[in-house]
């Protein structure tokens, strides 16, 4: 990579199902177990059901690892930004697209910024009246086609923290009818980098109860699809070289393998020894994108030795 100008750095990024773990030294902390940097070359992310994926640093030599994400769980309700009465319609009638949601916003003390606090979805077409003031959240929904209606009146002072309000909003049923309201809670360190998303995974509406849809509720951050890490090198260069060994493991203890990487001065060669072969994968540094690899057995028989392919572009 070469930055278009000499201000920009050069970085690589990565997200990850689960928080990474860095295998390294701790050598900055911004924001602590949110926005860290480590002197290290492995990241390790583990996702719901125990598989891995491994991720190792081949180049820049010695990088720097910026581990970002995780959910915020102490957002004061009164930090809600406040909003004059409103009206806003939500939901297309679709069980599988929730469309046009609510977004309540919060000013965010770091930034300044106002960012996404509370998501609303609706199943259905739904009206909602709805207006924030210093002390008070106050909300209707009136789900047209069902001729039903949701009203909350909340007083901040009786829930200090935007993650209470949740339980205020159960994706409730009536009788005979589906789950039609979905209260989702957005604040997330991933999201002040990328801009402000749907926020986190949750799971599936017919887990009516909101603490099992929201597991900050229960202490535990929902980080799934929050966390990335950031790879740069330690120090500048007019061209930067990014080479990294992607591993998906289906289980945490399967053998990684052995890595190791040499370059020359117009290729790297990236050598990888696992379960009694050795791969190894030559890749240019300059020119067209290209590069060759060689499988030989544990008795060193050849496997293959082959070009990669290559797309010639149309002149």
């Amino acid at each position: 990579m070469e930055p278009a100008r000499p201000e920009i750095e050069a970085r690589w990024l990565a997200h990850f199902v689960g928080k990474p773990e860095i295998t390294g030294r701790l050598v900055k902390t911004e924001v602590k177990g949110h926005i860290e940097d480590f002197e290290g070359t492995v990241a390790i992310s583990q996702g719901r059901k125990g598989a891995v994926v491994r991720c190792q640093t081949l180049f820049p030599q010695n990088p720097i690892i910026r581990r970002i994400g995780g959910a915020i769980l102490d957002v004061p309700t009164s930090s809600l930004v406040p909003v004059p009465k409103s009206q806003h319609q939500m939901g297309m009638g679709l069980s599988c697209h929730w469309n046009d949601p609510l977004v309540l916003n919060y000013r965010d003390p770091i930034t300044g910024k106002d960012l996404g606090a509370l998501l609303f979805e609706a199943r259905t077409l739904t009206d909602v009246n709805y207006e924030v003031t210093r002390t008070h959240l106050n909300i209707e929904f009136h789900f047209v086609d069902r001729g039903l209606t949701l009203k909350r009146n909340i007083a901040f002072a009786d829930f200090p923290s935007l993650l209470s309000l949740l339980p205020q909003f159960e994706a409730r049923k009536w009788p005979d009818e589906p789950v039609l309201l979905h209260a989702n809670y957005l604040p997330g360190y991933e999201y002040y980098h990328e801009g402000v998303n749907y926020g986190p995974y949750y799971a599936p509406e017919e887990l009516a109860d909101t603490r099992t849809r929201a597991p900050e509720l229960r202490g535990a951050p929902n980080d799934y699809g929050s966390w990335r890490i950031e790879v740069s090198p330690t120090r500048k260069a007019e061209r930067v070289y990014f080479l990294h060994a992607l591993r998906i493991l289906p289980w945490p203890n399967e053998e990684p393998g052995e890595i190791h990487c040499t370059e020359g001065p117009n290729h790297a060669e990236a050598t990888i020894k696992l379960k009694g072969k050795t791969y190894a994968v030559t890749l240019p540094k300059t020119g067209k994108p290209g590069g060759h690899i060689r499988i030989a057995s544990a008795s060193g028989e050849t496997l293959a030795d082959r070009e990669f392919a290559r797309v010639m572009a149309r002149e």
